[in-house]
């Protein structure tokens, strides 16, 4: 076979072109170009080829949060009110530091741009806090003192010294701030012990010349025995004084061969008058004291004495949220019983202030009774210190003498003391009178509803005056 080799020619009349020998390449801008792509479709938000979780925070950039959109491909965009917390991918709930008050709560915002919700016990004051106490007796700046402060428990045995400012818990003494407040006219000096909040679990006894006060940021909770004594005595409602040489003279008056006749002291008061002191032979025993104070407690103070026989002391608990007496725990500001001829102690005075208080169960009590009436003579049995219930404090009894009064308690006033049953004339002394019984003290409870009641067989004795805190 043979074969040619050469050009290949085109043919002028099938191809209409000019015979010249050369093969006609085709205008290249009139043909497409086979490698080039269509435009690519518009991607505004960098999402081609996402796939997520719907919902998913995918990011956190310029106050926007950046989510998956329902579709599982997509983005969507979330401005934030405030910030966007990009180590945490979500907007911030507030500014960080900022703190605001809405719908009776305060809304604190930390540093992760969260809100701590804290609710107001009295509700907000305005756009920026909570409603606080104002305490009575000029304590606000110490209840503004108490916050930050630790919880303090009482346990049983424990201590309060208001004249030092100690306090002793389980055999040590324990770090509390607290500060002297000087006594207002017609008030006492008063103790105050700022604490995180407060826990009396056992026997605990106050002791020294000035009043007890505890302010507490948190909850108060009683379910011990808080004994007031004395502390905050006073300043006035003591006894009669029997005039010089009439105490217990050394003979019926008016004849110096008779033996001595003993009239008696009369009883302190405070809420109610004290009890008489009895009569003995031809002296007259004195009268009790008189009816002073005010049902508020403002100054605060507790009960007349009669002679050395002291008042109940006094005592103002205050909590930013509740105070809670249960489980028989009790606060006992009781006037001193009555020795010898002299009448009986009135109860002191008890404050509490709170948003909530509630004293409650059988055995549970909050009291501020007097003491029984004293005697002389052949003494058969004592009298009694004011009561922790709402019994009256019996007096003293003798075989020979009148016998002391019984203490006020509840809505019962004191009694007189007994009067001896001899006389000058006719009867051989010695005769002795009876002490009167104390008066009873004064209970103030001041919450945010201006209502309280006592509940479940629990006892507040004498009854309280009740009324409504002040805020600030």
């Amino acid at each position: 076979m043979l074969l040619a080799c050469g050009s290949v020619t085109s043919d002028p009349d099938a191809s209409g072109g000019e015979a010249d020998g050369s093969t006609e390449e085709p205008d290249a801008a009139a043909a497409p170009d086979a490698a080039a792509a269509p435009d690519a479709a518009p991607d505004p938000d960098g999402s081609a080829g996402l796939s997520c979780e719907p919902d998913e925070i995918l990011d956190c950039e310029a106050g926007e949060v950046v989510t998956c959109g329902d579709d599982g491909a997509s983005e969507e965009r979330q401005s934030c009110e405030s910030e966007c917390h990009a180590d945490e991918t979500r907007c911030d709930d507030c500014a960080p530091g900022s703190v605001s008050c809405k719908d009776g709560a305060e809304l604190h915002c930390g540093e992760d741009g969260l809100i701590d919700a804290r609710d107001c016990a009295l509700g907000c004051q305005d756009e920026t806090r909570c409603s606080d106490i104002e305490p009575s007796n000029a304590l606000g700046e110490h209840l503004d003192g108490a916050e930050g402060e630790p919880h303090l428990e009482l346990t049983e045995g424990s201590t309060v010294d208001t004249e030092q400012g100690i306090v002793v818990v389980d055999g040590d003494q324990v770090t509390v701030e607290s500060a002297a407040v000087a006594a207002p006219a017609d008030g006492v000096e008063v103790r105050v012990f700022m604490v995180g909040s407060l826990a009396v679990s056992g026997e605990v006894e106050v002791q020294g010349e000035p009043a007890v006060a505890f302010v507490s940021d948190g909850d108060i909770s009683v379910e011990g025995h808080l004994r007031v004594g004395s502390s905050g005595s006073g300043p006035d409602g003591d006894a009669a004084e029997l005039p010089d040489g009439l105490f217990c003279p050394t003979t019926c008056v008016g004849d110096p061969d008779l033996g001595p006749s003993c009239p008696a002291l009369g009883g302190g008061g405070f809420g109610t008058a004290g009890g008489e002191g009895g009569d003995a032979g031809d002296a007259s025993g004195t009268s009790g004291g008189g009816v002073v104070g005010n049902t508020e407690l403002v100054p605060l103070r507790g009960g007349g004495a009669s002679t050395s026989t002291s008042g109940g002391g006094a005592v103002q608990l205050v909590s930013r949220t509740s105070i809670t007496v249960e489980n028989g725990g009790a606060v006992d500001a009781g006037g001193e019983g009555g020795t010898s001829a002299r009448g009986g102690g009135a109860g002191g005075g008890i404050l509490f202030e709170a948003p909530t208080v509630a004293v409650t169960g059988s055995g549970t009590a909050v009291a501020a009774n007097g003491g029984g009436g004293g005697c002389r003579g052949d003494v058969t049995s004592s009298s009694d210190d004011g009561r922790i219930d709402s019994q009256r404090a019996a007096g003293c009894a003798s075989s020979d003498g009148g016998g002391g009064g019984l203490g006020g308690a509840g809505t019962r006033d004191a009694e007189d003391g007994g009067n001896a049953a001899g006389n000058c004339e006719s009867d051989e002394p010695p005769f002795h009178g009876g002490g009167g019984g104390g008066g009873a003290g004064r209970i103030r409870i001041n919450t945010s509803s201006g209502n309280f009641s006592e509940i479940d067989g629990a006892i507040v004795s004498p009854e309280p005056s009740i009324g409504q805190i002040e805020v600030r």
